[in-house]
This record gives structure tokens, sequence and C-alpha cells, in this order.
């Protein structure tokens, strides 16, 4: 069953056209893989071209990852404000034409996860 959404190709990357399709052995609900905490299995794959993308990994956000955003916004999950974040942290890198065509379920799975790194103690990153 494909969804014949399609993304639009961001003009700065030069990337081909990308598709968003259900991945085949997950149902449509987002979910957290519990064996990579930081991973992000998609309800819907993406497609960049011939590349089908299931999983997402999200590392701990530095300083740097934060110039010229908004941090009060983007705690308050300000959708431009993540699509500015996200590509800074995720691997594969999001481009923000990307994040702007997932469906909402894997966008707040994102969004919450790469916003829980804001409220983890001291004690467990040292």
């Amino acid at each position: 069953m494909k969804n014949e959404n399609t993304i639009a190709p961001d003009q700065s990357q030069n990337a081909t056209v990308n598709a968003v399709t259900p991945a085949a052995d997950v149902v449509a609900s987002p979910v957290i893989d519990a064996s990579a905490n930081n991973t992000i299995k998609l309800g819907y794959a993406l497609m960049r071209g011939e590349q089908e993308i299931k999983n997402i990994e999200l590392r701990k956000p530095v300083t740097g990852d934060l110039r010229g955003l908004s941090v009060t916004q983007l705690l308050n999950t300000d959708v431009d404000q993540m699509c500015k974040f996200l590509p800074r942290i995720t691997t594969p890198a999001l481009m923000p034409s990307e994040i702007e065509k997932l469906p909402v379920g894997d966008f707040l799975s994102l969004a919450m996860k790469s916003l829980g790194f804001f409220t983890e103690s001291q004690s467990q990153t040292a």
C-alpha cells in the first residue's frame, strides 16, 4: 500500500523527489525503539531516491545546534523551529522539506524525543 503524497525536493540540497510510504515491518503508528534509546522507528518510511528511511537516530544537541532558534518556541514544539532544529541532530540528516511532509505522529515522536534531551539531569549525562 503506497501513500501517494510526495515530498517536494529541497532545491538547496539538490534532492531527488521523495515519497512517504508505509514501512513494511511496522504499523502506522510511530514507536520509540527500546533497543536504541535515541532511535525513532517511523510509522511511514521516507523515500529519498532509492533509499528507504525507516529509522531516525537523534543525537544529544549541543549549544551550537540552537543558534538562530528561539529556545522558548522550540520548547513549545513550534513546527517552524523544529523544522530548523531536527536536521541538525538527526541521522540521516532530514531536510526541512522532509520533516514538513512527515505524518503528525512521526513528527511528534521526533519532537518529543529531541525535547527530552533538554530535561535530562546532569547525572545522566556525566
